[in-house]
């Protein structure tokens, strides 16, 4: 069997060295590419003098990739579509004509663009895999309320699933992030529920955790893109009210997004300097890790979720974790975390002073960590996925 992957994550180039500065899916499929030669990818992606502060090395080598238009924008994916929906079609052939006796099964993420497009030139008889990592027609609307575009993107969205449907119907399996966009597609088709989101290394680990402070000020984390989806400027309004509250804290911000200026902005005008900082984007790996590991509650407010790749790594780093009850998150995660009873400023403050006056909690250790946690390595899920595309492949 022959696997021909589209990875929706731009990357970048320094001679042979492949360079991400987002992990959340195209390192799985760079581990997947590396365990033996059955898995060609086809990346968006670019050529530079040198990679970012932020870029983190990938496990493959640029000549390992077959190249496709580079976008750095959701308008540029779409703009950058049909050409690389050809790279898809243009890679496709050449594993069938290199290796005529074996199947080849077409793996893609969607709902999207380039999914859109190939389903007007896939046949019945191709074998196709579509993987899904979040509620996209959510998260569009979430991004661009309010907004003169809106209205056009939510259309294309739905277009998007419309296409998606089709795909299933015609027999392509589905790989949902979580259980509840699983049973969001499941209705269309044959649907599998995954989590890769870790390499077991990140468990086993050996960077020690610091020895916990309780007479500093508590730290707050929030790791993540800062966009009005994520639920930060909510966050922002409960760490107002914890002030007014005068209970101690400080509250890390990293990552970077859209609403970067206007959390900077709101930070000076509700005086919240002294509580609240602005870390900026860190290198995905040991830098974030050490965030994890001197924080004392690791924050996810967000509106809408697959299952998020940052619950797992603080789980792994021994962090206490709280977050909002959506998408694939309490199904995936259980009573291994903590959960917001609310989703307002008022309700978050309530829960956050709670967690934060409750010390004797103990944060899980890497030694005790759930079940449920090695269910997210990337080696557990690729031989469930591996298993599940052998067996479409001999349809």
């Amino acid at each position: 069997m022959k696997i021909i992957a589209y990875v929706n994550q731009p990357v970048s180039c320094v001679g042979k060295r492949v360079y991400t500065s987002h992990r959340n899916f195209i390192d799985f499929m760079c581990y997947w590419s590396g365990h033996g030669d059955s898995c060609t990818l086809v990346v968006p992606m670019r050529e530079v003098e040198a990679p970012s502060q932020a870029d983190v090395l990938l496990p493959i080598a640029a000549d390992k990739i077959v190249a496709a238009r580079w976008y750095s924008t959701h308008l540029g994916s779409i703009r950058a579509s049909f050409h690389n929906q050809l790279q898809v079609r243009k890679a496709l052939r050449r594993i069938k004509l290199e290796h005529p006796d074996e199947a080849v099964v077409l793996v893609i993420p969607g709902p999207n663009a380039v999914m859109a497009w190939l389903s007007f030139w896939l046949r019945r008889d191709h074998r196709i895999a579509i993987i899904v990592r979040g509620n996209s027609y959510k998260t569009v609307q979430h991004m661009y309320r309010g907004k003169l575009i809106g209205p056009f993107v939510k259309l294309l969205s739905a277009f998007f699933n419309a296409r998606m449907r089709a795909l299933q119907a015609r027999g392509a399996s589905v790989f949902c992030f979580g259980e509840d966009l699983a049973g969001i597609y499941g209705k269309n088709g044959v649907v599998e529920s995954i989590s890769p989101l870790i390499s077991a290394d990140v468990i086993r680990s050996n960077m020690p955790r610091p020895v916990a402070d309780h007479a500093r000020c508590p730290i707050l984390l929030y790791v993540g893109r800062w966009s009005a989806e994520k639920g930060v400027i909510e966050l922002l309004d409960a760490a107002l009210e914890l002030k007014r509250r005068e209970v101690s804290f400080e509250l890390r911000y990293v990552g970077h997004g859209p609403l970067s200026s206007a959390l900077a902005t709101r930070i000076a005008e509700d005086g919240l300097a002294d509580q609240v900082k602005l870390v900026g984007q860190l290198q995905p790996g040991k830098p974030i890790y050490r965030e994890m590991d001197h924080a004392d509650l690791l924050i996810l407010p967000s509106k809408t979720e697959g299952v998020p790749r940052v619950i797992a790594e603080a789980l792994a780093r021994g962090t206490r974790v709280v977050a909002t009850r959506v998408g694939g998150i309490e199904r995936a995660f259980a009573d291994t975390i903590h959960y917001f009873n609310g989703c307002s400023p008022l309700a978050m403050a309530e829960d956050l002073q709670t967690l934060l006056d409750n010390k004797e909690q103990e944060t899980i250790s890497s030694a005790q960590l759930p079940q449920t946690l090695q269910a997210c390595t990337f080696e557990d899920n690729l031989r469930r996925i591996e298993s599940a595309l052998l067996a479409l492949s001999v349809k």
